[in-house]
């Protein structure tokens, strides 16, 4: 019942209305106090309304209810992490976040964490590395356009380099 009627409902509070939603999470983990999706949701709420540390903690909470650590929840605590300007501990997160994942996106937030840092050379080597896993992709038409963008930095990114 949680994933059928809560979810969808906090999902669209949480477009509408972050501070709403926050309420509303509060009311549901009253009746589902070990769900660690709303512990979750909650934290995108806090990040929303830019109260990062309140979001971080709602992050690190969601992996304590969860009892492991894991990509979706990583990856929100490393863009909160790198709004704080805490780069090298974002990309700490999202190198966590990549070994439990199959994606190939965290690639890319490394590589813009990097370029965040001004590390052009780091930068380059993980948008490199995500253009790569990209390109390898069976369904490689569908990711023109991202392919062009990512080339593109690169490109600028070389030229700032020199």
């Amino acid at each position: 019942m949680l994933r059928d009627y809560y979810n969808p409902l906090v999902d669209s509070l949480l477009d509408a209305n972050p501070k709403v939603a926050i309420a509303y999470i509060d009311s549901v983990l009253i009746r589902y106090p070990y769900e660690y999706q709303m512990a979750l949701k909650k934290g995108v709420g806090y990040y929303r309304i830019d109260s990062i540390e309140k979001a971080i903690f709602f992050f690190e909470k969601a992996m304590e209810m969860r009892d492991e650590e894991y990509p979706q929840a990583l990856q929100y605590k490393a863009w909160a992490l790198s709004d704080l300007k805490k780069y090298d501990e974002a990309i700490i997160q999202f190198e966590k976040a990549s070994k439990l994942s199959n994606g190939y996106e965290n690639e890319l937030y490394i590589a813009e964490t990097y370029e965040l840092k001004e590390n052009t050379k780091e930068a380059i080597k993980y948008y490199k590395l995500f253009l790569s896993n990209l390109e390898s992709l069976n369904s490689n038409l569908q990711y023109w356009e991202k392919i062009r963008d990512v080339k593109k930095k690169i490109a600028a990114l070389e030229l700032l380099k020199k």
